[in-house]
């Protein structure tokens, strides 16, 4: 629900949401947490690792990141 509401929130403003689909090659995403649907956004390509504070190796954006290689 968090998600949802700060995608709305940043489409209503047009704060420019980052997008983890425009980050250099090789990155390695350092955040307190990544959201399922920023998993799934993430290229695979582009994304070599996700860090994160919170979470774990079983949490939806792990799973979801674990699926796109």
């Amino acid at each position: 629900l968090q998600d949802l509401s700060r995608r709305v929130f940043c489409y209503l403003y047009e704060t420019g949401n980052l997008s983890l689909k425009e980050v250099p090659p090789n990155s390695i995403v350092c955040s307190k947490e990544v959201s399922a649907s920023d998993a799934a956004e993430a290229e695979a390509f582009l994304v070599s690792a996700f860090l994160t504070e919170s979470g774990g190796s079983t949490s939806h954006a792990a799973i979801v990141a674990k699926s796109k290689g």
